[in-house]
């Protein structure tokens, strides 16, 4: 299904009081018949819970919004030119808030009555973050070869120090090695930051890169480095990092007066 695939794609992330589930790298299953996997652009959206809700129970209903979407591309489903997409409901704390106008690459799953549903473990995300996903998901719907491991490298600020909407930037022409006891494979990104390993057989692997001075590859959710991860044959994992700076900068703020302040925010 298109959940499964995802959760072999896909970093989840959690949002509000929704939590995703961690899954391991595993083998990957490509697209499957039933999987329902488009990029699109929405084109309007209402309100359909009062429609779906019984009188007694549409108090306690969690919303329900319909979000009708123009299919750009289709990676796997039914040919239709456009789409109804739901959010809500049952996965209210995990639904996805699309915007009028913007384009996503949308993941789905089949809810009870069978209308279409997206969420944020899905996968779905806007179509400028899915550099790394888009290729490999055309791939994967003419049968061609898909990367064992690939993704983003991005330039981030630390947690808690980027601002607000602040987007991270990506780094191009960064060469990439990741190494298991046996085997060495090496990359390197493209203008966006992309990167893609090819025939990654299964193992251990430790990813480096050739990064500026005063940086560190990790991920923003780690305290440290990156940590080794292990793939099996045949994988297709997204695997997203970040380049931290490690510089610091110590000494004092002054006042007017040309002192130091006890207490000053920077």
């Amino acid at each position: 299904t298109a959940t499964a695939l995802l959760l072999l794609l896909i970093t989840p992330a959690a949002a509000r009081a929704c939590t995703c589930s961690q899954a391991s790298p595993g083998k990957c299953p490509g697209l499957q018949t039933g999987d329902v996997v488009f990029l699109g652009t929405v084109t309007s959206s209402d309100d359909v819970s009062s429609a779906t809700a019984s009188e007694a129970s549409a108090q306690d209903a969690t919303p329900i919004t319909r979000y009708r979407f123009r299919v750009d591309e289709r990676f796997a489903g039914a040919g239709a030119p456009e789409i109804d997409i739901f959010s809500g409901g049952d996965d209210g704390d995990c639904g996805y808030r699309f915007k009028t106008g913007a384009q996503y690459v949308v993941f789905t799953h089949q809810g009870t009555d069978g209308r279409l549903f997206a969420t944020i473990c899905s996968g779905t995300r806007p179509a400028s973050e899915a550099r790394a996903l888009l290729p490999q998901l055309r791939a994967m719907r003419k049968g061609q070869h898909v990367a064992s491991v690939f993704g983003v490298l991005r330039r981030a600020d630390p947690p808690f120090l980027s601002l607000p909407d602040d987007p991270d930037d990506p780094l191009p022409d960064i060469s990439l090695k990741l190494r298991s006891r046996y085997d060495r494979f090496e990359t390197s990104t493209d203008n966006h930051g992309v990167y893609s390993f090819y025939d990654v057989h299964a193992g251990e692997y430790r990813f480096t890169a050739n990064l500026p001075v005063r940086m560190q590859l990790t991920q923003k959710t780690l305290g440290g480095g990156l940590p080794p991860f292990k793939i099996p044959d045949g994988a297709c994992y997204e695997y997203n990092v970040d380049a931290l700076p490690t510089g610091r900068i110590s000494g004092s703020v002054r006042g007017p007066n040309g002192k130091p302040l006890a207490l000053a925010s920077v």
